[in-house]
């Protein structure tokens, strides 16, 4: 159970989130403005993103996330953050997922430098959308092997899981081979939070903490990013 402050914070973090969504699920949702039903495909969810989603989409979309790791599945469970399930995709791709499953929108953020088999798992992911779905992917750059260590992961080994950078060419690569139609591809530089880092810098320091890696992403181009389409029927 949070403590009092704990769920104070949690609260400030959401509403900055309503107004502040992640350069990616901001992404899908001004895209898929077209949809009549959402149907989502959220894969790494972790705990908090099922909720970040809920607030860009709205309750009525249809919601479920993938983890590798069965204590976020069991709390997803237990707080009633959607369909939340088990799957590790260096075992069995996405086979858990029944083949008649379709979604109009998939975030895969910041889970392919986990894996060994992650072109392959880019490539499945088409056998489940609907044609003219849309599907982001973020991940570590190759800037990122040059940057200095840092907590919260500013160079790429920082987390000692990472397996491997996947560039955008291999990726994009990957994607038209599948049937998708590349929308948007980059380094990801939010202009938003670029413009109001300097004051989320300096109320961290006000706080006494340290500026971690990760507030630092958009200023350096620490990652990079694909939105794509489904433009043909899967073969």
């Amino acid at each position: 159970m949070r403590k009092p402050w704990t769920r104070v914070l949690w609260s400030i973090r959401l509403i900055y989130y309503r107004f502040v969504p992640p350069f990616g699920v901001r992404l899908l949702r001004k895209y898929s403005r077209r949809f009549e039903q959402v149907r989502i495909l959220d894969i790494g969810c972790g705990t908090v993103y099922p909720q970040l989603f809920r607030l860009a989409f709205g309750t009525e979309c249809d919601y479920v996330g993938l983890d590798k790791f069965p204590a976020r599945v069991e709390l997803g469970d237990k707080v009633g953050l959607f369909d939340i399930r088990f799957a590790d995709l260096e075992k069995d791709v996405l086979r858990s997922l029944p083949p008649a499953e379709k979604y109009s929108v998939i975030n895969f953020s910041h889970v392919i430098e986990h894996l060994d088999n992650g072109n392959e798992v880019l490539a499945a992911l088409r056998e489940h959308q609907e044609i003219g779905g849309l599907l982001y992917v973020e991940t570590p750059s190759d800037r990122s092997l040059g940057f200095p260590s840092r907590a919260g992961c500013l160079y790429f080994y920082d987390d000692d899981t990472h397996k491997r950078v996947y560039t955008l060419e291999e990726m994009e690569q990957t994607l038209s081979n599948s049937g998708y139609e590349i929308l948007r591809i980059g380094i990801r530089h939010d202009p938003f939070r670029v413009a109001i880092a300097p004051f989320v810098w300096i109320s961290i320091v006000l706080a006494g903490r340290k500026i971690k890696g990760g507030n630092l992403w958009d200023i350096v181009g620490f990652a990079h990013y694909i939105l794509a389409k489904v433009s043909v029927v899967a073969g």
